[in-house]
């Protein structure tokens, strides 16, 4: 019975328990050092800071993951594709990735890409730094969202 109630509890707390990166192929596995580095909005000097911290990866209640990750929280599959343009087609519409994406500045603080691909739905929220602005950022975003699609194919 305590071996039974032991196994229970292990799997309990594995399903809340935020996964390390890369785990099972999920949100940290796409959204790799050298994408992050490559797509920053932070300034070069400070990278060694922001990546001293490791990716955390969390299951979400939709099966999909999310990364934190930097300056970075990247969402994968996170909700159904036929939520995809009730969700977010009040946003700002960008050309060019996957079948649709839409972008927003959220209050300042964050520059925000949501994309669908197929039946893959990401979401991208990128700080953005002191002293800039989402717009200001957003190719950045949308570099990065274009180079997680790309690996999703």
């Amino acid at each position: 019975m305590r071996i039974a109630a032991a196994i229970v509890l292990m799997l309990i707390v594995t399903a809340i328990v935020p996964h390390a990166a890369g785990d099972q192929g999920g949100a940290c596995a796409l959204l790799a050092k050298d994408l992050l580095v490559a797509h920053s909005a932070v300034p070069k000097e400070n990278h060694a800071r922001m990546l001293k911290i490791p990716p955390e990866e969390e299951k979400i209640p939709s099966g999909g993951t999310m990364c934190s990750y930097g300056d970075v929280i990247f969402q994968l599959d996170p909700f159904a594709p036929g939520s995809f343009d009730k969700l977010f087609s009040q946003w700002t519409a960008v050309a060019g990735v996957g079948d649709r994406a839409f972008f927003r500045d959220n209050r300042g603080m964050f520059a925000e890409i949501a994309a669908i691909s197929g039946k893959r739905v990401i979401t991208i929220q990128m700080d953005v730094p002191t002293g800039r602005t989402a717009a200001s950022i957003q190719p950045n975003v949308v570099g990065l969202a274009k180079a997680i699609l790309g690996k999703l194919k």
